[in-house]
């Protein structure tokens, strides 16, 4: 794929932004806008980030439509290969997951429960992507 249509915002990151940063996850990824979709591309999928963030600037991906992607809609978005997809879907389960905890953690300490606090946040996660592994057969 040619890489001088993606849209100047993606383009200036790539220029001016060579080591990404964690800066899009402080916030709800409900509430990243296509520039923070892009940090996560580069930093979850750096191999394939040309042909992926073509893709979704393209299609104006945020992080509410990050969250529902599928393979179908990656597939129409123009990532066509099955293994490219198959990328982006995990790294997307993993936010997902990562998007659950930090709910219920919320949550948990507005109703006073310690929950993850209790064992740590990286078992919480590992479970929690052991849990969705299961329900989706992988």
């Amino acid at each position: 794929m040619q890489t001088h249509s993606v849209p100047l915002k993606c383009e200036a990151f790539t220029v001016y932004h060579t080591s990404p940063t964690l800066s899009c996850l402080s916030k709800p990824v409900v509430l990243w806008t296509q520039q923070d979709v892009c940090k996560w591309l580069k930093k979850n999928c750096p191999h394939n980030y040309l042909t992926y963030v073509e893709a979704f600037a393209h299609h104006a991906i945020t992080g509410r439509a990050l969250l529902r992607l599928n393979g179908e809609k990656l597939e129409r978005m123009g990532i066509v290969q099955e293994g490219l997809r198959q990328e982006v879907l995990q790294q997307v389960l993993q936010l997902q997951v990562r998007e659950e905890v930090r709910n219920l953690q919320l949550l948990s300490r507005t109703e006073g429960w310690g929950g993850c606090e209790v064992f740590g946040e990286e078992r919480c996660l590992d479970n929690a992507v052991l849990q969705r592994k299961e329900w989706f057969g992988w």
